[in-house]
């Protein structure tokens, strides 16, 4: 009788846990993270929700302070409504994968040229995809970057100036960003580092102190970038 009785109760434990899982209000759960991540990083989000269920909730035309980002799917598990890890995929202009739980995030993607060329104003141009791999601690809102991209070129005062096989290492303490390196390694040397300081209510407004040296045809210069997003200075010399 007890046997039967300990059967019972695990058989129904386990259709409960079942079925809770599988009519869990995921969508709500999930919208309600977003909105609250967004706030304590201080961006807007918009987006579509087109589908949500026990393993992943999917957003369409999802934007991050106006810039389109494309389609991003959150998945999970049964263990992350304890653990609060999950995984986060997105494809269109910015295309990721990451795993984020509340103490560390791991992440790689790539960035359309499209949008960073939005930001540049002809003061820069992309020419192939910004690739960006890193971690970072939400907790203490800090990260460590690197970044690649094929080639860019940059405005200067002799006209704009093509470096290729740009890489670059940066740390990340809220809305400062520190440019520990940045090259190229190609015809056209560059050797920078520097500082820039985020505006998250205007991206355009965000102020730009980079400064180091360029080979260019093959003389060493100093070379300087500095200014705000949208009006970007660079001095040769």
């Amino acid at each position: 009788m007890k046997k039967k009785l300990l059967i019972s109760t695990a058989a129904f434990a386990i259709l409960f846990i079942f079925f809770f899982w599988m009519m869990f209000p995921y969508g709500n759960i999930v919208k309600m993270g977003i909105s609250r991540a967004a706030k304590d990083a201080g961006i807007n989000i918009s987006y579509d929700l087109v589908d949500s269920g026990p393993f992943s909730t999917k957003f369409s035309d999802l934007e991050v302070n106006g810039v389109t980002v494309g389609d991003l799917t959150a998945s999970y598990s049964p263990i992350s409504l304890l653990t609060r890890n999950i995984s986060i995929s997105s494809k269109g202009l910015i295309t990721c994968e990451a795993e984020i739980s509340p103490s560390n995030v791991e992440f790689t993607a790539q960035i359309s040229p499209e949008i960073i060329n939005s930001y540049a104003k002809g003061k820069a141009l992309l020419s192939s995809p910004l690739a960006v791999e890193g971690t970072g601690n939400p907790q203490g809102n800090t990260a460590l970057i690197k970044a690649s991209t094929d080639k860019i070129e940059v405005e200067s005062p002799i006209g704009m100036l093509p470096f290729e096989k740009m890489n670059a290492e940066i740390s990340i303490k809220g809305y400062d960003i520190t440019i520990n390196k940045l090259t190229s390694n190609y015809d056209m040397n560059l050797d920078l580092k520097g500082v820039l300081k985020i505006n998250n209510k205007n991206m355009e407004s965000s102020v730009v102190n980079i400064n180091g040296t360029a080979d260019v045809f093959g003389q060493k210069k100093n070379m300087k970038i500095i200014g705000r997003f949208s009006n970007l200075q660079t001095s040769i010399n």
